[in-house]
């Protein structure tokens, strides 16, 4: 779900952008650098739908937007390189670096390619107990309870209190609650 905060900020980032602003405002606000923090990189994600749907990007969106950034003039680098170039004051030029979490597969089969088409490195964090299936991600089974049900009971120190998941915006809802 998209909270308040969220949706301002893109609001000002597309003023900036349609207006053709943002060219004016880059000396201001540019930054010296990026970094992409990526989850799921897939065409067919598993749960379109999902509540975590926005932690997902198509192969086709990372190809362009890593081709617009470098049109820019932002040099793709590694973790290490991006905290010597942010440590020596942004010496070398705009950059990027590029990170994903939670080692999902489609990081190797999706995104790879894309990353290796155009040269920019990748970290990435790994969560063993994922790996070997020693834990859960709790959004996920929280996602597929509420998912498997039309109403929730839950109780709680005031008594049972009832959940509404009949519908997929009521499902979403809930899943935020």
């Amino acid at each position: 779900m998209i909270d308040g905060g969220e949706a301002i900020r893109k609001l000002a980032l597309n003023l900036a952008r349609y207006t053709g602003l943002a060219p004016l405002a880059k000396p201001f606000v540019g930054g010296i650098g990026a970094i992409l923090m990526l989850h799921r990189v897939t065409a067919t994600p598993e749960k379109p739908n999902g509540v975590n749907r926005h932690l997902n990007i198509a192969p086709g969106f990372l190809d362009a937007l890593i081709a617009d950034m470098k049109a820019e003039g932002y040099a793709f680098v590694s973790l290490d390189e991006a905290i010597e170039r942010v440590a020596c004051g942004g010496k070398g030029g705009q950059f990027a670096t590029i990170t994903a979490d939670d080692a999902y597969r489609d990081n190797m089969t999706e995104a790879l390619p894309v990353l290796e088409k155009h040269g920019a490195p990748i970290t990435i964090y790994v969560a063993p107990g994922l790996i070997d299936g020693a834990a859960d991600l709790w959004w996920d089974v929280i996602e597929d309870i509420v998912n498997a049900r039309d109403r929730l009971t839950l109780p709680t120190l005031d008594g049972a209190v009832t959940i509404d998941c009949s519908t997929r915006g009521r499902k979403l809802q809930a899943n935020a609650r």
